[in-house]
């Protein structure tokens, strides 16, 4: 009797081709929803927003020259915004920058503030001045819906770009000083 390739797995590697042709199909948000409640169902404590699993160490410099971050705290704390407004530019950093996405909604950006127990008393209003800001900031890029509460959907500036990775240097250089 002849073994398949599969058979001589060990169980975890054929669980993680299962979960990997699985997940495949769906959009990023199902991913996240479906991981989410994986770790939920097996009391595993996990940040299902990271790119890879195979993510530098905080601090590890990016092809760019930018620090990497494993998880979104990891860059929280990197950046330490000082108001809401700059802890909503970090978040949108975070979903936008570092997980190579167009846009984000501003429910994800809040998501990860919650998640890291940094909740914005009120996303929107922070995104409002984020987008008066001179240069603005972020740029609101669709809306969804006629209401003042319709999703709509953002994208950072090069501006706002520019001002994470300039609040993460003056992180950096205090804490090297």
């Amino acid at each position: 009797m002849e073994s398949t390739p599969e058979a001589n797995l060990s169980p975890e590697v054929r669980a993680i081709g299962v979960i990997d042709k699985e997940l495949g199909g769906l959009d990023e948000e199902a991913r996240r929803r479906v991981l989410e409640w994986a770790a939920s169902k097996y009391g595993l404590a996990c940040n299902v927003s990271v790119p890879s699993l195979a993510a530098p160490a905080q601090g590890a410099p990016s092809a760019e020259g930018q620090p990497e971050f494993a998880t979104f705290a990891d860059l929280l704390d990197a950046a330490d915004p000082e108001t809401e407004a700059q802890r909503t530019l970090v978040g949108a950093y975070w979903v936008q920058v570092l997980n190579a996405q167009e846009t984000f909604t501003a429910q994800r950006v809040n998501d990860e503030l919650k998640n890291t127990g940094h909740k914005v008393s009120n996303i929107t209003r922070a995104l409002d001045r984020l987008q008066r800001a001179k240069p603005a900031r972020v740029r609101q890029v669709h809306k969804s819906g006629k209401s003042r509460q319709a999703r709509k959907t953002y994208k950072l500036t090069e501006a706002g770009i520019r001002e994470v990775r300039s609040l993460i240097k003056r992180v950096t250089a205090v804490d090297e000083a």
